[in-house]
């Protein structure tokens, strides 16, 4: 069966209608995207609408047509859907946490497009059109995602795995931590192909964050399983460098606060009436002990906190507590020395030397005062949803 199937231009139209001999004389111009494309021989005016050949408009809009003469129908695939149907390759030959780091990919990078091609038909059909309209970029310039790791990794059955992923946002001038997603992954069968594909993304609330459209937010925290119930941290080298990413810096700045004297800005005027030396420490963030206790804890186990910290510089007994309260404020003690911090942490260089239950040892590189320092090994922990230093740095 032959049949010549025209489209009509209806923004055409009007201009058609002005005067027939315009088309007549070959002087109509037409431009598709800025560039100038003659009209075909098949094309004619009839009844003030200009027709042309269907397949001619598809494809100069860069789209493709399939005719089936069967079932008397024609399939028309625009660019965007051509490039997302590549795209749906990536989701074939992988495993399920492969997939969960291309969509961390995607989201890395704003590509809508790879963070769409990892969906479930459901997620793509309930998205699609946000993403058309965000022209298949999510997202800003910032705040943008950094420290990700896939926090852990639990098998619900054969076909189903649920992830968590915990992860820093920052910008130019500011950095957060407490990122929490969890995703659920499936092996569906998708004719021909039976493959593993991204069925939900529900993601902890945060004021800072532009969620991509795929993401369910929650007000309240993501149902999460606990690495002590599955056994095992199973944790990457990429996945230890990223905590230690965010743990060191933090740990460095303690050792800085209880080295010396000199973290915090004071008021030397306000002091402590028979104990000369103290003068209260002027910080928003730090008005008691039990601030600074709160920064330590969220970065080192409370064992560890004790041992390096707290027994050496808070012990209320001691002749000169490093820093004390008094009346509601925060004091510190001026007339403590220290020394700066010559050691730095080759994060980069890091390994796991082992891993069991919920506890891990890393290894890495450091420098003292620029030459090569000693290979250190570190010890992390999870506790209460969150991962802490159980060693020393020094």
């Amino acid at each position: 069966m032959t049949k010549k199937w025209m489209v009509s231009i209806l923004t055409l139209t009007a201009l058609i209608m002005l005067s027939g001999t315009v088309f007549a004389s070959s002087s109509l111009k037409i431009s598709i995207n800025g560039v100038h494309v003659q009209l075909p021989n098949e094309a004619k005016l009839e009844d003030g609408q200009l027709l042309v050949p269907i397949r001619w408009i598809t494809e100069n809009l860069g789209a493709t047509l399939n005719w089936s003469e069967t079932e008397s129908s024609i399939t028309i695939k625009t660019a965007n859907q051509i490039q997302i149907d590549r795209f749906m390759d990536v989701k074939r030959f992988t495993t399920a946490r492969k997939l969960v780091e291309l969509w961390l990919q995607g989201v890395r990078t704003r590509s809508g497009s790879l963070q769409y091609a990892t969906l479930s038909p459901q997620l793509q059909q309930a998205t699609f059109k946000t993403f058309e309209n965000q022209y298949w970029g999510t997202g800003g310039s910032s705040p943008w995602i950094e420290n990700v790791v896939i926090r852990s990794e639990e098998k619900v059955k054969d076909d189903l795995v649920r992830f968590v992923v915990e992860y820093d946002l920052a910008s130019s001038n500011w950095h957060w931590s407490g990122g929490r997603k969890e995703i659920t992954v499936e092996r569906i069968q998708s004719s021909p192909y039976e493959e593993w594909q991204i069925t939900s993304i529900h993601a902890k609330s945060n004021e800072y964050e532009i969620f991509t459209p795929s993401e369910t937010v929650d007000d309240t925290e993501v149902t999460t399983t606990s690495p002590q119930a599955n056994g095992s941290v199973n944790l990457t080298d990429d996945e230890a460098k990223a905590i230690l990413n965010r743990l060191i810096p933090k740990a460095v700045d303690l050792y800085g606060m209880f080295n010396g004297s000199d973290s915090f800005k004071v008021d030397k005027a306000k002091t402590i009436p028979g104990e000369e030396g103290y003068a209260q420490v002027i910080d928003e963030n730090f008005k008691s002990v039990a601030d600074l206790k709160k920064a330590v804890e969220d970065v080192f186990t409370i064992d560890c906190a004790q041992k390096i910290f707290y027994s050496r510089y808070l012990t209320p007994d001691k002749d000169r507590p490093l820093y004390k309260d008094y009346e509601g404020k925060l004091y510190v003690d001026k007339n403590n020395g220290g020394h700066g911090w010559a050691t730095e942490f080759l994060i980069d260089t890091a390994k796991l030397k082992g891993q069991k239950d919920h506890a891990a040892e890393i290894e890495l590189d450091t420098t003292v005062l620029d030459d090569p320092g000693d290979k250190l090994t570190i010890s992390i922990v999870y506790v209460n949803d969150k991962w802490l230093l159980a060693s020393r740095l020094d």
